[in-house]
């Protein structure tokens, strides 16, 4: 697997190497190697037939280093998504019944007694938070009302803050690979389109001035697009970074106040 950057230069590859073949051998080299042989074709087109095009060897070498560090990002990418998934995860137990009940009227008295038992519960819940609420008034406290409804505030305004950081560092992270990605990309096409495009254009071979020519947009392309994105992430990191510490001041102000109306 490699990225998208990889399965163009691949495709370039894969051309240059079935001409290279055709004009050396003839089709029915051409047909054997598609079977599979392509793919290694600079190491036995060296060894067999002596060829040596520095452009097939640059591709080659290409494709291999971006199949190793696509495959690495991917692993890390499962690593990040398992520890997510294990982290937040809920481990049920078996719930199991001890009894059965004899006959329905005992069923029915059993059911009466815990609704009872439920009511009781609530009335003395009730009085308890009638009670706290009344110390709490007499203390100049804010009522317990308002005091779960501050409780509630720190949880939603934790919750934004969380999901702003995570943001954040995300688009950090996807701003260091971007980066990567445009300045290999720029050492590699560079020499890659401007070598193919002099050497088949004073040999008169024009699939490779073609392919030089195709290598250069290539290189423009990913430097432009890698180019906008990188800008963008570093208006989202300014943006995301004002409302992280806005969330975090606010979260440390609610904090503060939940601190002093806890009795």
């Amino acid at each position: 697997m490699v990225s998208l950057l990889g399965y163009i230069v691949g495709f370039i590859y894969l051309v240059y190497c079935g001409l290279a073949i055709y004009s050396l051998k003839g089709v029915l080299w051409l047909l054997v190697s598609l079977a599979g042989p392509i793919v290694i074709f600079p190491i036995w087109g060296y060894l067999l037939l002596g060829y040596s095009e520095p452009g097939v060897w640059i591709m080659f070498f290409y494709l291999v280093v971006d199949a190793i560090f696509t495959k690495r990002k991917l692993e890390v990418n499962i690593k990040n998504d398992n520890n997510y998934y294990e982290n937040n995860s809920i481990n049920s137990d078996d719930i199991q019944y001890s009894s059965e009940i004899d006959n329905e009227h005992t069923l029915e008295i059993k059911n009466l007694k815990s609704k009872l038992e439920d009511l009781n519960s609530e009335d003395e819940l009730r009085s308890l938070k009638d009670q706290l609420n009344k110390k709490r008034l007499e203390r100049g406290l804010i009522s317990l009302t308002e005091y779960e409804q501050l409780e509630q505030d720190i949880k939603n305004k934790r919750k934004i803050y969380e999901a702003q950081k995570t943001d954040y560092f995300e688009i950090i992270d996807e701003k260091k690979s971007a980066k990567t990605e445009l300045i290999f990309g720029t050492l590699v096409f560079t020499p890659l389109s401007l070598l193919m495009y002099i050497f088949g254009f004073y040999s008169n071979v024009w699939f490779l001035t073609a392919l030089g020519v195709l290598s250069g947009l290539i290189l423009i392309y990913n430097f432009s697009s890698k180019s906008k994105y990188i800008n963008w992430s570093n208006s989202e990191i300014e943006r995301l970074t004002i409302e992280k510490d806005s969330s975090l001041k606010e979260l440390k102000k609610l904090k503060k106040i939940y601190k002093n109306q806890t009795i």
